[in-house]
């Protein structure tokens, strides 16, 4: 598919929802043909390797035959892509451009620093807007509880430490070092929570909190790790400290070493051969040829349409869809669905990928599954065992 930056397009697509009539807000209008017009942003990244076809995706997750159900009275969705925001500023003028456009809903395909601007700007525009990769994106701007306009697909990364602590238990090592930088809060954070769940899963495990970019320092720890018979690692250092510690470990020892990734995996750590990664998986992305990003799109496009559904003309407002959005339990996804929480605006049931670099691709092995409790905690189970590779996270 061609790739290519993000030009302001618009896609028209006829679906099926209500009756247009004087109680419509701001937001919609109605044309002359009888429709009434819902405006719906998608905010997508061009930049850093993450160019997506993101025309092609829209026509494709249009066509896919998604609808609101339970309604048959015809409206008109008219999709508007927009180039993500880079800073903090931008989302703020962009979502203020969005508002001023009577954009009823966005969703926000970008990923990592770019999605990271989104939150903030969209809950204070009163914007309802679906993360679609969210795992470290925070959705409760200013606050413990999600904000009433923001979404996610993914699980938050919280589930980490109990996933890794399975993982390293199924690996066969019994001894490891959990490897952190003491200059980074998250790095320390996430190791001490990873290095408590894998001591109290039975796992003889410390924790090496290393300078961030001193390589003599960590070549020389992980040497003494190593001598001491050592050979599972855990790293929550940046990825590019992840390749150097992996890159040093193969030049220690002829032995086998594990080494773990401690945070979501980006693209350029499969070419780190040997690193084993946890990824979640979407409901449909082993059954779409666009992979991932369309079985996002899909779940993203399905949970909107469903929030849709529920409204009437009397309450056809940003705030009335949010709370509708919120109230979508499930997520019809092919033969399953992605199960919600009212409460979290985020899944609280998702597939975990076991990926390990061979050869510069993801090798994937048998997952996990997630389930948050009703305490909020996360019960990881094994999973089923799908053998597929690719050349990208």
């Amino acid at each position: 598919m061609k790739k290519h930056l993000y030009p302001l397009m618009v896609f028209w697509a006829v679906l099926l929802f209500f009756r247009p009539g004087p109680g419509l807000a701001a937001n919609v209008e109605a044309p002359q043909d009888g429709h009434v017009k819902v405006p719906i942003a998608i905010l997508a990244s061009g930049v850093d390797g993450e160019q997506t076809e993101v025309d092609e995706i829209i026509q494709s997750v249009l066509s896919s035959g998604i609808a609101p159900s339970g309604n048959n009275i015809p409206f008109e969705v008219a999709i508007k892509a927009f180039e993500a925001p880079a800073s903090s500023g931008e989302a703020g003028s962009l979502f203020e451009r969005l508002q001023n456009e009577g954009v009823f809903a966005a969703l926000c395909l970008a990923r990592k620093s770019r999605a990271w601007h989104v939150p903030m700007a969209a809950a204070k525009a009163r914007i309802p807007t679906i993360m679609l990769f969210s795992e470290s994106v925070p959705i409760s701007p200013e606050r413990h509880e999600p904000s009433p306009f923001l979404f996610a697909l993914d699980a938050d990364e919280s589930y980490r430490p109990k996933a890794l602590a399975l993982l390293a238990s199924r690996l066969g090592e019994k001894s490891w070092v959990v490897l952190a930088d003491h200059l980074d809060l998250k790095s320390r954070t996430a190791g001490a929570e990873a290095t408590k769940a894998m001591s109290e899963s039975g796992l003889d495990v410390r924790i090496l909190f290393l300078p961030g970019k001193t390589e003599t320092h960590m070549e020389a720890a992980l040497y003494e790790s190593v001598k001491d018979g050592t050979l599972g690692f855990v790293s929550f250092l940046s990825p590019l400290g992840t390749v150097k510690a992996a890159s040093f470990l193969s030049a220690m020892t002829n032995e086998e070493v594990k080494l773990l990734y401690g945070f979501e995996p980006p693209e350029l750590l499969n070419q780190a051969e040997g690193v084993i990664a946890i990824k979640q998986r979407m409901p449909l992305e082993l059954n779409l040829p666009g992979g991932e990003l369309e079985a996002r799109a899909t779940a993203a496009f399905r949970w909107l349409m469903e929030g849709l559904s529920s409204l009437r003309e009397e309450n056809l407002d940003t705030k009335s869809l949010a709370e509708a959005i919120a109230a979508v339990g499930k997520i019809p996804l092919g033969n399953g669905f992605l199960e919600i929480s009212p409460a979290l605006h985020r899944p609280v049931r998702k597939d975990l990928q076991i990926l390990e670099a061979k050869d510069g691709k993801w090798v994937e092995k048998t997952g996990f599954q997630i389930t948050r409790g009703n305490e909020g905690e996360w019960v990881v189970t094994p999973g089923k065992r799908h053998e597929t590779s690719s050349e990208s996270s």
